[in-house]
């Protein structure tokens, strides 16, 4: 081990460094710098390129200090800066300052570079044992776009079925005209009231999905109510990052927390619909259908669609021309839909769609006489839903032996 005398000028910054560092920090180190002088030491490499502290030698010279002592080592010892001017023991308050700058100045100096830690990751640095999976998320998600749509385009035929799911909380007879079009009944879970012909109407009114209350997350409530109708599909609540939840004002949960209960829903669900709102994918097991929200004024899924391709995936909300684009991105990977966009807008506007997804008003199509708009709107959409699930799907006839 040895030591000399060199300038702080001699050491080159790391050009990858992790850390963007903050106005704040550097202040504060350059007024640690000042009041109580130099305390940690920083690490170089052999060639004097700095791993730790790159913001303290800037803050240095900044600072007026411009000489250096290097000491060697191989990792095996540790250095040990002896500051002879004071003493913590006797009450200098210039010590007790330094350890509360040395502390405080780390905190706030603090401000992570997303595409270096993404672009570290990706050449094998192992982060795990210093970021959780929500850390990472939260940090990763300023690359992501907020919400990715895609361009208005027709699905092809499909090779595979889909069901499109007409939801309600409190049944009324729309339920049924949507069943008699070929959709399917979905409820959600805080408070529902079951339409009276649940299981009559030739099987098809039996209830085939739960949603969940996603801004008051009950699990207790929502299990009961699956376990009660058995569906083929049952969400769990999304998986967000803490940042997230705290941006959307709801409970924060974690991803382990939520497969635990996925796991509950699975022993009475034919189908759970796990909703990943971070890139957390590779560890939702295979069995879960993935759920991707459709953006809408109200949010969505902010990840890349690419990340859903070769898993089962559900669509969730958005219109219907929306959704059909999301089944073109996605082909057969969709395996079913759920909607109440057609009953918004039938309610508010007396609106109802086409087949293709575009939206049409009743006065202007020379129904502005009905005194039961809404409910017409509502017959006109399911029927152009249930025309468009024909024609995506035609299932090719079988030969009798």
């Amino acid at each position: 081990m040895s030591a000399q005398r060199r300038k702080v000028t001699d050491y080159t910054p790391d050009p990858a460094n992790a850390n963007r560092g903050t106005e704040r920090g550097l202040f504060m180190l350059e007024e640690s710098l000042q009041k109580t002088g130099a305390g940690r030491s920083i690490v170089v490499d052999r060639n004097g390129i700095i791993i730790a502290g790159n913001k303290t030698q800037q803050a240095a010279l900044d600072s007026g200090i411009i000489e250096a002592i290097e000491v060697e080592t191989d990792g095996n010892q540790l250095v040990v800066v002896k500051r002879n001017d004071l003493d913590l023991s006797s009450g200098d308050e210039r010590a007790r300052l330094l350890a509360y700058y040395d502390n405080r100045a780390s905190q706030v100096g603090l401000e992570w570079d997303a595409e270096q830690l993404l672009a570290d990751m990706e050449a094998g640095i192992d982060l795990s044992s210093m970021f959780s999976t929500d850390e990472l998320a939260d940090i990763l998600s300023d690359l992501w776009e907020p919400f990715e749509e895609v361009p208005a385009a027709q699905p092809n035929p499909r090779n595979l079925p889909i069901d499109v799911i007409y939801t309600l909380q409190m049944a009324d007879c729309t339920c049924c005209l949507a069943v008699q079009a070929g959709l399917k009944y979905g409820i959600q879970s805080g408070q529902y009231r079951l339409c009276p012909y649940t299981e009559q109407l030739s099987g098809r009114h039996k209830v085939v999905f739960v949603d969940n209350d996603y801004f008051n997350y009950d699990h207790e409530v929502h299990l009961r109510a699956v376990r009660e109708l058995r569906p083929k599909y049952a969400t769990v609540r999304d998986v967000m990052t803490e940042a997230q939840c705290r941006e959307a004002g709801i409970q924060y949960y974690s991803l382990e927390q939520i497969l635990e209960w996925a796991a509950e829903l699975d022993e009475y669900a034919e189908n759970v619909i796990v909703i990943p709102k971070y890139d957390c994918i590779d560890q939702i097991p295979e069995k879960y259908i993935l759920g991707y929200s459709v953006p809408t004024s109200h949010g969505g899924t902010p990840l890349p669609l690419e990340l859903f391709r070769g898993r089962r995936v559900h669509l969730l909300g958005g219109s219907w021309r929306d959704q059909l684009s999301y089944m073109a991105a996605l082909g057969d990977d969709v395996v079913s839909v759920d909607n109440n966009y057609i009953q918004r807008i039938a309610r508010e506007f007396g609106n109802y769609i086409l087949p293709d997804g575009e939206t049409r008003q009743l006065a202007d199509s020379g129904f502005g006489y009905l005194t039961n708009a809404r409910y017409a709107a509502l017959a006109l959409s399911f029927g152009a839903i249930g025309a468009k699930i024909n024609e995506l799907y035609q299932p090719v006839p079988t030969t009798p032996a």
